[in-house]
């Protein structure tokens, strides 16, 4: 099993599990999963583009995921575009092609911008 599948299961299972902890207590947990964030996060940070062929979405629509999952209790809200919800879903039942999609040329490119974007921060 990849790391990535792995890191993506444990904090699937951890914010349900804290859910059903919590609940009887009226506390709720839910998982929010907004995918690339455009002009925010890692890739706005460090003034690199998002790898091609993946959408994005605002801080506006991951703002409006939170309230709703706290107002509606909800236990899981994808805001992620389909196109990335299923290549997410794709890469847990195929580990081995998400990893080779990840380390092809794009995936190296897309973490060389983030990486020399934030280089230049510290220099």
């Amino acid at each position: 099993m990849s790391q990535e599948r792995r890191r993506t299961m444990g904090l699937r299972g951890f914010a349900l599990g804290l859910r059903s902890d919590l609940g009887p207590r009226g506390i709720g947990v839910s998982l929010v999963s907004p995918g690339f964030v455009r002009e925010a996060g890692m890739f706005a940070d460090a003034g690199g583009k998002t790898p091609p062929g993946l959408g994005t979405t605002t801080p506006g629509a991951v703002a409006d995921a939170v309230q709703k999952a706290i107002t509606a209790d909800k236990v899981e809200i994808a805001v992620a575009p389909l196109l990335d919800r299923v290549a997410a879903h794709a890469g847990l039942v195929s580990p081995r092609a998400s990893v080779l999609a990840q380390s092809g040329s794009m995936g190296q490119r897309a973490a060389a911008a983030v990486t020399e974007g934030h280089s230049k921060d510290k220099r």
